[in-house]
């Protein structure tokens, strides 16, 4: 396990801890009344950590796969319409972990596939804007593994 996923991992390992884990977003298709259930979850269960379980954004207009011609948003409007959406979550979770997603990553892969050098691209969480959420590949708390 990398270091900075160990010192993130040494947030949340205390025994009481209660975790809610939350699927999928695909912002800006997120279903509605999600982020409310999932509100309500977390008051009814007393949930004081939360991990995100990857795919916060959809980024089907990066997609590899044949695009619907019904679909009428451009990349930058896509992103843009996800980080409103997301900033929701952020503000009812501001302190959260994120796990590395297939969605999420398909700029960096086009990326590397153009190969643009990494100094070049901007991380999942500068372009969210959530910097008090932080982003790992995958996590083990208390025994329990969380990968996407």
């Amino acid at each position: 396990m990398k270091k900075q996923t160990k010192s993130i991992q040494n947030k949340i390992t205390k025994k009481s801890d209660t975790i809610l884990c939350i699927p999928d977003l695909h912002e800006p298709a997120s279903l509605v009344g999600a982020l409310d259930f999932c509100k309500q979850v977390s008051a009814d269960f007393g949930c004081n950590k939360f991990i995100f379980m990857g795919d916060l954004t959809d980024s089907y207009t990066l997609s590899r796969y044949e695009k619907s011609p019904n679909f009428n948003m451009t990349a930058v409007q896509e992103i843009e319409l996800a980080k409103s959406r997301i900033l929701h979550w952020y503000k009812a979770f501001p302190e959260a972990i994120v796990l590395s997603s297939n969605h999420d990553d398909r700029i960096y892969q086009k990326a590397k596939s153009a190969a643009i050098p990494s100094l070049f691209i901007k991380d999942l969480k500068s372009i969210l804007e959530t910097p008090n959420w932080d982003y790992v590949p995958e996590i083990e708390v208390n025994g329990i593994f969380f990968n996407h």
